[in-house]
């Protein structure tokens, strides 16, 4: 008797009433996890999409137009959550030589750091884009970073701090016509965000430092209506950028003041003039100088030379 008591004993503290204890605190912990991971992002989204569905646009306070609203994207890249293996826990430590190892390096680490997190905040967010749909979305996007926008049929733009202005939820009647994308530091990841514009006319990247031949080879391929384009003081765009230009069926205004005006972009922008005649390019003098031997003035230069053509019509009109 009391063998087999000690052996139920053993049984019920040592065998499988432990195991079950065990299973429902692992049951516990993951409930747990499970409730901290939930993100009260992802359940305003989904009241969200309940009201676009219904048509109704209440006055919630969204932050759709904030830099921090990816914030998200930026905690799936921190160390510890990509450690899920040992192989990649070793290309985590590989990466990490990536630090500077001398007062030299400082300042281009700084630089790469800050154009990586500049990538990840203008990253493209799908839900964003389902619950204000693409004229909205990007709306928010241009203005939450400086920018301001123009709808069609409305007189006035929206710009910083007028946000709340703009429904939370799709609306129609909200249709982007230009953009003034003016120190908001758009780079090229960021385009994805107005790719989708289908109406836009007026553009202007005035004073980016980001803007270069890529970028605008990327542009070319998403708004070939653009009527519009400005990209004066760009500093790192080059003639190679003119070349993908045709693209731009409806272009007639380009504004390219403060663009360095080499020989070879003078070239590109009197060669892009053969290719669209009704083009206006502004910013620069595209006017070829007359240059006759002897003479150095310009100006002298012409007056000789309208006073050959004209010697030169009298002749023709005596011959004849």
């Amino acid at each position: 008797m009391n063998r087999c008591s000690i052996l139920d004993l053993s049984k019920t503290y040592c065998g499988l009433p432990k195991q079950e204890s065990s299973n429902v605190l692992s049951k516990q912990e993951s409930s747990e996890l499970q409730s901290k991971e939930e993100n009260v992002d992802d359940k305003e989204l989904k009241y969200l999409q309940e009201i676009a569905q219904q048509g109704m646009a209440p006055a919630i306070n969204t932050k759709w137009n904030e830099k921090l609203a990816v914030r998200r994207v930026v905690k799936s890249h921190r160390f510890l959550r990509n450690v899920n293996s040992v192989t990649s826990l070793l290309r985590e430590i590989q990466s990490l030589n990536s630090l500077p190892k001398t007062f030299s390096e400082i300042p281009y680490y700084l630089k790469k750091k800050k154009i990586t997190r500049q990538v990840l905040e203008q990253s493209f967010l799908p839900e964003r884009q389902a619950v204000l749909k693409a004229d909205l979305a990007a709306a928010y996007f241009i203005i939450g970073r400086g920018g301001s926008v123009k709808f069609f049929g409305h007189e006035s733009w929206v710009g910083k701090g007028c946000s709340d202005k703009l429904p939370v939820c799709f609306v129609p009647g909200y249709t982007v016509e230009s953009i003034d994308a003016e120190g908001t530091g758009l780079v090229n990841e960021g385009l994805a965000n107005i790719a989708d514009l289908q109406h836009l006319r007026w553009l202007s990247l005035k004073g980016s430092n980001d803007v270069d031949d890529w970028f605008l080879d990327t542009l070319t391929s998403n708004h070939n209506k653009l009527e519009y384009l400005s990209i004066a003081n760009c500093k790192n765009v080059t003639y190679r950028a003119l070349s993908c230009f045709y693209r731009f069926k409806c272009l007639k205004t380009l504004d390219v003041e403060g663009v360095p005006d080499t020989p070879e972009f003078k070239v590109a922008c009197l060669m892009l003039l053969d290719i669209m005649p009704d083009l206006e390019i502004l910013g620069i003098d595209l006017k070829v100088p007359v240059k006759i031997e002897g003479i150095e003035d310009e100006n002298e230069a012409k007056q000789l030379s309208e006073s050959q053509s004209l010697t030169k019509c009298q002749q023709e009109k005596v011959t004849a």
